[in-house]
């Protein structure tokens, strides 16, 4: 009887092997048990100083750095233990349900958190009038913050777990591969390019018109592309690694 080896062949093999994620996992480790006490510290410094947690500057902050700390404590460990087993478990859909969802809430919360804190510094520095009474402070300051936090947790939370589509996760990736609203997001795309395209057509705009919301197809299809383009070298790196070669 012939002996059988398989060989799988990826499109970057030592970055995505064993050893690789070991010792991804073991920089990870040290940066964050190095962090957890620097954080700690701040958190500390927050509590004992009134004036830190009065002045409104400061807000956003420690928001940001009570985000970066649930991610550091809570979404990483998730990573952490992929790469050190180079595979998900537990093999579960709610699992990578919560692992997608806490890890795109948390980064994303972030970037809104320092969009906006560039906004309003300059709001602090050029027109501090706009916080000088209570209803200032709320349009101003912490209606924006409530909308940093509240709308990256819902919106993920929806399109993870409440979106009507099939899941395929993969749990020999991270983060499972990703949701299966990923793959509808270039398909929904090019639905509303077809139909503007039809539409304005139909409706015989004037050239003026349609140059103008020519430029926002364009955009749209230039974003849409790119979602394309990406899917399609994930699935042909997906075929590489189920390209298994037979030997004798």
């Amino acid at each position: 009887m012939n002996n059988t080896t398989v060989a799988i062949v990826t499109p970057f093999p030592f970055t995505t092997s064993f050893q690789a994620n070991r010792i991804k996992f073991g920089v990870l480790l040290v940066l964050q048990i190095l962090s957890i006490p620097c954080f700690l510290y701040v958190f500390t410094q927050f509590c004992i100083q009134r004036h830190l947690r009065q002045s409104l500057n400061h807000h956003i902050i420690f928001l940001l750095l009570t985000t970066s700390f649930i991610f550091v404590t809570i979404s990483l460990p998730l990573s952490q233990a992929y790469l050190y087993n180079s595979y998900v478990y537990p093999t579960s859909n709610i699992y990578c349900h919560f692992w997608n969802w806490i890890h795109y809430s948390l980064n994303i919360t972030n970037l809104f958190l320092m969009g906006f804190v560039g906004f309003e510094q300059n709001w602090f520095i050029f027109y501090p009038g706009l916080f000088e009474n209570l209803i200032g402070k709320i349009l101003f300051h912490y209606c924006p913050i409530l909308c940093c936090l509240a709308y990256p947790t819902t919106f993920y939370f929806i399109l993870i777990f409440l979106y009507p589509c099939r899941q395929w996760y993969n749990f020999t990736q991270l983060l499972c591969r990703w949701p299966c609203y990923y793959r509808t997001i270039p398909f929904f795309s090019i639905f509303v390019y077809i139909r503007v395209l039809i539409r304005l057509r139909s409706l015989k705009l004037q050239v003026l018109r349609w140059r103008q919301n020519r430029q926002m197809i364009l955009q749209l299809w230039a974003i849409s592309s790119l979602y394309l383009e990406y899917i399609s070298y994930v699935r042909s790196g997906f075929a590489s690694l189920n390209n298994l070669a037979y030997g004798d």
